[in-house]
């Protein structure tokens, strides 16, 4: 009986990790074409307004409604989520996976690596 129990965690362990991609700019911006993904910005809304990708979206990681924000999201799609470096990016990335959705890119370090990439933005 423990074996079994051993066996199903490792499975739900390794379901939620191929749900999540860990990406570089180039990666994420061919992700980018598809027309079924939703572009995910976790940054504030000061940090938005500065510069964001194309087309992207923005809630806020550290509102206190976040999961909730995230719930209206259509989990069908594939989420591109980014933030300035990587780490609430990261963690949103993780949330996401746990909600259920399907395929999320993490863009590994964030938008500082786009804008170094000299990647297409927009104000």
């Amino acid at each position: 009986m423990l074996l079994f129990v051993a066996a199903h965690v490792g499975c739900a362990q390794t379901e939620q990790t191929q749900a999540l991609y860990n990406v570089n700019p180039e990666m994420f911006a061919q992700q980018m074409q598809d027309t079924l993904t939703v572009i995910l910005d976790v940054r504030t809304p000061e940090e938005f307004a500065k510069g964001h990708l194309l087309h992207a979206i923005n809630i806020n990681f550290y509102d206190d409604d976040f999961n909730k924000q995230i719930e209206k999201l259509d989990k069908s799609k594939t989420i591109l989520v980014y933030c300035k470096a990587g780490g609430r990016s990261s963690e949103a990335a993780e949330l996401l996976v746990k909600n259920k959705f399907n395929k999320v890119y993490n863009l590994t370090d964030g938008y500082d690596s786009w804008i170094e990439n000299k990647m297409p933005m927009e104000k």
